[in-house]
């Protein structure tokens, strides 16, 4: 099973949108170990599960981000998002319907998935940040904090 590996080559070095990677990583590789232990079905959906949710909270993370900062490619990345949801949730009911739940080509799809996420769409969004001045020095509240300043007095301004 290919699980992976956090290490700082995959970081974004955001320590909220890392932490959450890392905790799907997490979560990933345990469902690959319960697959290769062969748990039962009934094992291999919940984590499934726990996945799926997970994957919900981290994207509605990322959305709201996104939504503060005002970042430009929003609506892609939020369909993006979608069709990723849409994907986990059609994998999940296969694999329901299948005798031995979760299987190793599934996991090569979901590793793949998480990968693709992570090192694509995920660094386009953290990039865009780093422009506008959210480096990964400053802390996320603080930085939240500013750019919310910034909207307010903008928006009065008006």
């Amino acid at each position: 099973m290919d699980k992976i590996t956090w290490n700082e080559s995959i970081a974004l070095g955001f320590p909220e949108i890392d932490q959450q990677h890392r905790e799907l990583i997490d979560i990933y590789n345990e469902l690959c170990d319960a697959v290769e232990q062969h748990a039962s079905s009934e094992t291999t959906l919940r984590i499934l599960g726990h996945l799926g949710h997970y994957t919900s909270v981290h994207f509605a993370t990322e959305e709201s981000l996104m939504r503060i900062l005002n970042f430009k490619d929003y609506a892609a990345h939020k369909r993006a998002h979608d069709r990723l949801l849409a994907e986990l949730r059609v994998l999940s009911e296969q694999a329901a319907m299948a005798p031995m739940g979760v299987n190793q080509q599934l996991m090569q799809i979901i590793g793949q998935w998480l990968r693709d996420h992570i090192l694509k769409p995920d660094a386009k969004f953290v990039a865009s940040l780093e422009r506008r001045g959210l480096h990964p020095s400053v802390k996320a509240e603080r930085a939240i904090q500013r750019w919310w300043h910034r909207f307010r007095f903008t928006r009065r301004r008006r």
